[in-house]
């Protein structure tokens, strides 16, 4: 075989597999493509059904149950404080 056989041959292997790759490229980009729209999809409907308003509702319910605790350890903490103090002191508190 002559040298210009192997380069053609080398070409069209070389041409081929780009072929191939550039199929196979624009194939993955359509079904992320097409996957994104599923999942776009979904979302919006997760946020349709209120999904997320319940879990506001909680971190709401959870935020004021934490903030009662330290009210509480606050009046406490200010009762003792009044008990150790001597009574001058009583009236600033």
């Amino acid at each position: 075989m002559k040298v210009r056989t192997h380069v053609l041959i080398l070409m069209l292997i070389s041409f081929g597999g780009s072929c191939l790759l550039g199929t196979l490229a624009f194939w993955t980009y359509s079904h992320y493509n097409n996957k994104r729209k599923e999942l776009d999809d979904a979302t919006f409907q997760i946020l349709d059904e209120g999904i997320f308003s319940l879990a506001k509702s909680f971190t709401k319910s959870v935020r004021e149950y934490i903030t009662r605790i330290l009210e509480i350890s606050c009046q406490r903490l200010n009762l003792m404080m009044v008990r150790i103090l001597p009574p001058k002191l009583r009236r600033v508190f």
